[in-house]
């Protein structure tokens, strides 16, 4: 009798599609693109390799001198285009705060455009890296 009902319940638990498969969701940041700029400032931009990717948001990564990133403009490829009104303060080996891209979830871009300058006026470079997050759905049992 313990049998039977053993396998009554394990065939009804793998019936129902929420027990049979997990599903999980994960952000990953990929790197998107990369330039050196020269200090104490000008405009600059990322050539970068999103392609038909999807973003949710960005986030930029700097090497050498301390960076102050303005007047950042996101072209997205439906011809929609955002620019945060707000300064990305970091120093050498920090990482900006997270840039959400407003509206749907995620969305490809066309292109991104900043300004810079060194938060205490000095002269050097910096290597700004350009990230995307991106959210993936995984499905299965390695959940």
């Amino acid at each position: 009798m313990r049998v039977a009902c053993f396998a009554v319940f394990a065939a009804l638990f793998a019936s129902f599609p929420a027990f049979a498969a997990s599903e999980c969701v994960v952000n990953e940041w990929a790197e998107l693109g990369a330039t050196t700029v020269r200090l104490p400032g000008d405009g600059g931009s990322v050539d970068f390799t999103g392609g038909d990717q999807l973003y949710g948001a960005l986030r930029f990564d700097v090497e050498g001198s301390p960076v102050v990133l303005y007047g950042l403009r996101v072209d997205l490829a439906d011809g929609a285009a955002f620019a945060p009104q707000r300064e990305l303060v970091f120093g050498a080996g920090q990482w900006s705060r997270e840039v959400n891209i407003p509206g749907k979830a995620q969305r490809a871009i066309d292109a991104i455009a900043f300004n810079y300058k060194s938060p205490g006026g000095g002269a050097g470079s910096a290597k700004i890296r350009l990230y995307g997050r991106q959210t993936i759905v995984l499905t299965g049992g390695g959940c």
